[in-house]
């Protein structure tokens, strides 16, 4: 892949670092024992024909959302939401990772690896998070891998800006630029969500990437991306944003197309580009999230295209027939990712995903759903595939 039909333009970013300790999410060492998680609740054992459980148990009072799945060598590392503290809606970033033993993906403990910043700009929440490895040299050192990220300075599911950190080691220490690296001003496009989900591709190897991202305004919402090369992040450059063609998508009951949510693969021996993304309309009922994902794919070059189409992969992923102990089934298939390499490739053997799954509330008081997520991974069959 190269850099092209797009204008560079040499931006100056004043930068100090935070670095955060990266820390163990407290949690029992003993099933049998609660330790500072709480009394751990029955683990939910999806029956499926697909086989899609969880990646790793979940405890009562904590949720796991929206995976980043790296498959790194003999080791897959998945990052992802979930909250610090139990019953709370905060918003941190995790990690583990999976060694193969006998066939399976095993993971180890988990840990918080990005928290908020006091008074900065993500003071409040981080989350959302996607990683690519490269050669990054970042206030005078170099590092291998760059996350992207999403937060806001307040509570509310509005004025998300993109922030960038660096890392060698994707479970330990990660270095934040101190200012965003996708702005979004909500006093001239409006009080709302702002930019978001963001997805990185390598572009060589080194230090170009496609950073693809939300945006949603007052008035549209789109996902776009840039390049960039961060080769040397003292003097970055960016490209103008462009807006990712729609055409292909299904329409799923909009006047348009919609691309929200989308996570991006690359296939470097097809030139495709494979994303999965929420199906729309999404629900109704609280967590009002989608209810299906939807994968499909585009050459590389056609994403520069106002007139550029998508290709259907697979037109629904839902509820697989999750039905679980204790509830009867999920009603909650969303926030789903590529399964890819550490530089964003896909495999040449087999198309995976991950997902998280939730269950809807019963009534309007029930707010027992923001605890439930879960994430799984899913490896497409053949036979759900229409390419």
């Amino acid at each position: 892949m190269k850099i092209k039909r797009i204008i560079l333009f040499l931006i100056c970013i004043a930068v100090m670092t935070a670095v955060l300790t990266a820390c163990k999410k407290p949690g029992p060492s003993d099933p049998s024992d609660p330790g500072d998680n709480g009394t751990p609740q029955e683990q939910l054992v999806p029956k499926t024909a697909y086989g899609v459980d969880y990646l790793f148990p979940e405890y009562e009072g904590f949720y796991a959302a929206a995976p980043n799945i790296i498959e790194d060598g003999a080791a897959r590392y998945v990052v992802y939401n979930t909250n610090k503290t139990k019953n709370s809606s905060d918003a941190v970033l995790a990690a583990r990772k999976a060694v193969l033993q006998s066939g399976k993906w095993v993971y180890g403990e988990q840990s918080i690896i990005l928290e908020p910043s006091a008074g900065k700009w993500d003071s409040a929440r981080v989350l959302n998070a996607d990683i690519v490895e490269g050669k990054f040299t970042y206030s005078g050192t170099e590092y291998k891998y760059l996350m992207a990220y999403q937060g806001n300075g307040i509570t509310a599911e509005k004025r998300f800006k993109i922030g960038l950190a660096f890392s060698n080691d994707i479970l330990g220490n990660w270095v934040k630029t101190d200012a965003p690296f996708i702005d979004y001003d909500y006093e001239s496009e409006g009080d709302a969500y702002g930019a978001g989900q963001p997805s990185l591709l390598s572009i060589n190897r080194q230090g170009q990437i496609m950073l693809f991202y939300a945006h949603g305004s007052s008035l549209l919402t789109s996902t776009r991306f840039v390049e960039a090369d961060l080769s040397d992040f003292s003097v970055p450059l960016v490209s103008g944003y462009v807006t990712v063609p729609f055409a292909g998508w299904p329409v799923d009951g909009n006047p348009l197309p919609m691309i929200n949510n989308a996570d991006f693969g690359y296939d470097p021996v097809s030139g495709y580009v494979v994303a999965v993304k929420d199906g729309f309309p999404y629900a109704g009922t609280n967590p009002a999230t989608a209810t299906k994902v939807e994968i499909a794919k585009i050459l590389l070059d056609d994403l520069f295209e106002t007139d550029g189409a998508w290709r259907t992969v697979v037109p629904v992923i839902n509820d697989l027939d999750l039905a679980t102990q204790g509830n009867t089934g999920w009603k909650r298939v969303h926030s789903a990712c590529m399964v890819t390499n550490s530089f964003g490739e896909l495999s040449a053997e087999a198309l995976e995903i991950g997902f998280t799954s939730g269950k809807a509330a019963t009534d309007p008081s029930d707010e027992s759903w923001k605890f439930y997520d879960g994430v799984h991974a899913f490896a497409v069959p053949d036979a759900l595939r229409e390419d």
